[in-house]
């Protein structure tokens, strides 16, 4: 199913029983919703219903220009339920979808009831650019720039001349999509607020690494 917005969508699937409590998946950087096909049918014979949500730029959703925050990745979530009409879930996130979960329960508390982080983390590491910083060179420099005949180095980054147009093609839409996630897994700072910004929320938080 796809949620049309202004200039974008979000696509999303909703599997299980009519009136069960909902579950909400987000997915890991470079994947999709289908990373948690085999989750879907033991929550639905088990009353629940699975949400499953394509990150911008990933599976089926569209790729808005970036770079994106995470906060803004948590407000798509937060789209999905209204236009499906769920006022609360249980949220399971894996890497940059643990992060998403985070900003959930930190800004969108009312629409949790649980959340299950998985392989993540609540700030990025003190080398997180020099990490990430030639993965996002090589998605733009072999896939995006060769189609747009952008530059190979261009100092005002690579948003100022990407979105001319949309992207051309799936693919390209996929790795704007994968270079627009990347930039908050470099400037992620989650945990003061998740200790001390909303104390008089309770949410049931499971952390699992491994």
């Amino acid at each position: 199913m796809l949620l049309p917005l202004v200039g974008r969508n979000i696509a999303y699937d909703l599997v299980g029983p009519e009136y069960g409590p909902v579950v909400a998946f987000s997915h890991s950087l470079a994947a999709d919703s289908g990373m948690w096909a085999e989750q879907v049918p033991a929550l639905a014979a088990a009353g629940y219903r699975a949400l499953r949500v394509d990150l911008r730029g990933h599976g089926g959703s569209g790729a808005p220009p970036g770079p994106y925050t995470i906060d803004q990745l948590a407000n798509d979530i937060v789209l999905v339920l209204d236009a499906i009409g769920v006022k609360q879930c249980h949220f399971v996130g894996l890497s940059i979808g643990g992060m998403i979960g985070q900003s959930l329960g930190i800004r969108h508390a009312d629409r949790v009831k649980s959340l299950m982080l998985c392989d993540t983390q609540a700030a990025s590491p003190a080398d997180a650019a020099s990490r990430w910083g030639p993965r996002i060179e090589a998605v733009l420099n072999e896939v995006v720039r060769p189609v747009y005949n952008g530059p190979k180095s261009d100092n005002s980054g690579p948003w100022s001349w990407m979105f001319v147009d949309e992207p051309r093609t799936r693919a390209i839409a996929v790795a704007v999509g994968h270079v627009a996630s990347v930039d908050p897994l470099r400037n992620h700072q989650t945990g003061p607020e998740l200790l001390h910004q909303r104390p008089e929320w309770v949410i049931a938080v499971l952390l699992q690494w491994g």
